[in-house]
């Protein structure tokens, strides 16, 4: 039996669907700073973001608790 343990960000792909929306929608949206649940970044000499979904103002404007499985996997 696999223990559920409460993580600190949510996959942007989880998020989407909680929102009823695309993921690259939801990228767009972080990219252009356009939530205040998570960001977008880039790297230094990077051409990609990379994005982060905070679990605790997301949790506040949906009522979405993501869990996570004990171990990594979903």
């Amino acid at each position: 039996m696999k223990k559920y343990v409460e993580c600190g960000n949510i996959p942007v792909s989880v998020a989407a669907k909680v929102l009823k929306m695309d993921s690259q929608t939801l990228r767009l949206l972080l990219q252009n700073k356009m939530v205040d649940f998570g960001i977008a970044y880039k790297r230094p000499g990077s051409r990609q973001y990379s994005y982060i979904v905070y679990a605790e103002p997301f949790y506040k404007l949906t009522g979405y608790r993501h869990k996570e499985r004990e171990g990594g996997n979903q």
